[in-house]
């Protein structure tokens, strides 16, 4: 069969329509592929990175800055001193007698930083038997850092410039002497008086006890640390609440949707910054999902939530977990809302 001109040319039009058709969807079929493969890399890089960032996260507990940059784990007390959580501060009692204006010399001398020790300055009856215990053979009597200058009716504060709020005197302690004196700790046994104060002329020799308060640093992260861990348990018992499960999936709550075993909404995990977003290759309502159903992400999120609301929290009386469990259900007003109350009350055995 033979063909005219047109009908050769018609046919050859469309072979190469058909042919291109092929090329392009070959093309389609490539692309597709290859971002297909890209986006499986980037998710496993993601999830990579996810677990460094974790581990780094878990490192840094551990470890703090120092001015050079260099990580160092922070030292509680020198060799020799002991330390007490309550007043933050080392401790070190000496059993070689001195006067009182030696005794706070050797204190001073004892320590790079001069400023943050002195004689021990007692604050409440824990602390003074805290002091008590370093003498463990408990024999004759301690510098504490009390002192009174002639003249002077009583005695005004400590001498590392401390409030005296607590005091422990012993029977007729102070007494009515105008010269200069300092104050000893008692420390025999079977005495009435063992464990307290009595007032001596500072030229008098007894063993001491110096204090040294920690520097801002390292109180810094302590108390860091201990809001880190307070939140952490507030944030045990809150699954502890919720009777934590893996696949809990979403609920709808009060007409929002909610997802995860904390019910995170979309709105709240805008507002926490959306951790663990991936950016371009999944939407925030994905990442938000995502989140909600992995309990490490969703703890990251509530932190971020509470750190982001908490000073419209203005009622110093709450403890940590309760401004968290409020706000948690309330949203950034939550502690300041009746119906929060409930929540926070279930929860308060658990949680405190």
């Amino acid at each position: 069969m033979r063909y005219s001109p047109i009908q050769k040319v018609v046919y050859r039009s469309y072979f190469w329509f058909i042919a291109f058709l092929i090329v392009v969807a070959y093309s389609i079929l490539s692309t597709g592929y290859i971002i297909y493969l890209l986006r499986d890399l980037y998710h496993g890089a993601a999830h990579d990175l996810r677990l460094i960032d974790e581990n780094l996260r878990t490192l840094s507990k551990n470890l703090s800055l120092c001015h050079d940059g260099k990580l160092k784990i922070p030292v509680m007390c020198q060799s020799g001193w002991k330390y007490l959580k309550k007043t933050n501060s080392c401790y070190r009692a000496f059993d070689v007698e001195l006067s009182f204006t030696d005794a706070r010399a050797i204190c001073k001398e004892s320590t790079n930083d001069r400023s943050q020790v002195d004689l021990v300055s007692i604050q409440s009856l824990e602390e003074n038997q805290f002091v008590y215990d370093l003498f463990p053979e408990a024999k004759g009597a301690a510098w504490i850092g009390l002192e009174k200058f002639a003249k002077i009716p009583d005695f005004d504060g400590w001498t590392n410039g401390k409030v005296l709020n607590y005091r422990l005197w012993g029977n007729g302690e102070p007494g009515k002497d105008d010269g200069h004196l300092g104050a000893v700790i008692q420390l025999g046994y079977g005495d009435l008086d063992w464990q307290h104060w009595k007032t001596v002329d500072i030229m008098k020799k007894h063993q001491f006890v110096c204090q040294q308060r920690l520097e801002k640093e390292t109180r810094d992260y302590l108390a860091k640390q201990k809001r880190e861990k307070a939140m952490s348990k507030c944030m045990d018992c809150m699954c502890a609440q919720e009777n934590c499960q893996n696949d809990i999936g979403c609920v709808e709550v009060w007409g929002r949707t909610a997802c995860g075993n904390y019910q995170i909404t979309f709105d709240y995990y805008i507002d926490c910054g959306m951790p663990k977003w991936m950016g371009m290759i999944e939407t925030q309502e994905e990442a938000w999902k995502r989140c909600s159903q992995d309990i490490s992400c969703s703890r990251e999120c509530i932190a971020n939530y509470y750190n982001r609301w908490e000073t419209n929290c203005p009622n110093k009386t709450m403890t940590i977990c309760e401004r968290m469990i409020r706000l948690h259900k309330g949203g950034p007003n939550g502690c300041n809302q009746n119906m929060t109350l409930p929540f926070w009350n279930a929860a308060r055995d658990k949680c405190s």
